[in-house]
């Protein structure tokens, strides 16, 4: 997702003191969010809005909610919260779609904006997302809440933006940096889907992108203000 591109609505969001803006990728199976103040919204916190308005609208106990392996965490806490079961799952659609199949999940996401539906034969759609949105925030705001209020709740973890490293040649990358982070005694080391590292406040995934020769790295941490600092140690490990 490339946030720049939704500059224009961000403006016109602010000049029309508009209550939120949507904005749909070419064939509208994706769709993102800027809030009333024309910030963006975070893809993981929209997919966790959406998964405690429909576990909360379902009456079935522990209710299948896949994530995908980059998304945030927020995902697995609100699942949870709500009386979900969390599963992670490998990105892409196929990975995706077809766990929610095997496990007849109620939703689905993946941190590039795809949201998935059980209603919708296991499909994602921006359209479906964009009306389940309108609902939940017609209600809202008749408690006087604005759009920004509905994501408080969610607004846990500081998750960098997904960074894209062209890959040259392997090298044992992956290894190399397992061998790294190992002696720092991680909580969780897993190659589920590409290489995930995890410590108390702090996780990073490094996995090749199924349609480009790209490392893509996502990082999330408990704290906004050292994200940076460690997002580019990692970096510059992979590019070593």
């Amino acid at each position: 997702i490339i946030k720049s591109n939704t500059k224009d609505l961000s403006s016109k969001v602010k000049e029309k003191m508009a209550d939120f803006g949507i904005a749909f990728d070419g064939d509208m199976d994706r769709v993102v969010f800027v809030d009333e103040k024309g910030e963006f919204v975070n893809t993981s916190n929209l997919g966790a809005l959406l998964a405690k308005h429909l576990l909360k609208n379902n009456r079935r106990e522990d209710e299948v909610i896949i994530y995908s392996s980059a998304a945030s965490k927020i995902i697995y806490d609100t699942a949870l919260r709500y009386g979900g079961k969390p599963i992670r799952e490998k990105v892409g659609h196929a990975f995706i779609k077809g766990r929610m199949k095997e496990t007849n999940a109620l939703f689905g996401m993946e941190h590039s904006a795809h949201y998935y539906y059980r209603d919708n034969y296991y499909a994602d759609s921006g359209l479906i997302t964009s009306l389940l949105v309108l609902e939940i925030y017609s209600q809202a705001k008749k408690h006087g809440m604005k759009f920004s209020d509905l994501l408080k709740e969610f607004d846990v973890y500081a998750q960098a933006d997904e960074v894209n490293i062209t890959l040259k040649d392997n090298q044992n990358i992956l290894g190399r940096i397992e061998k790294h982070y190992k002696a720092k005694k991680p909580k969780k080391i897993d190659y589920f889907d590409g290489l995930t590292i995890e410590f108390d406040d702090f996780w990073f995934s490094i996995r090749k992108s199924n349609t480009e020769p790209l490392l893509r790295v996502n990082l999330e941490d408990r704290d906004i203000k050292i994200i940076k600092e460690k997002l580019e140690e990692v970096l510059s490990l992979v590019k070593k």
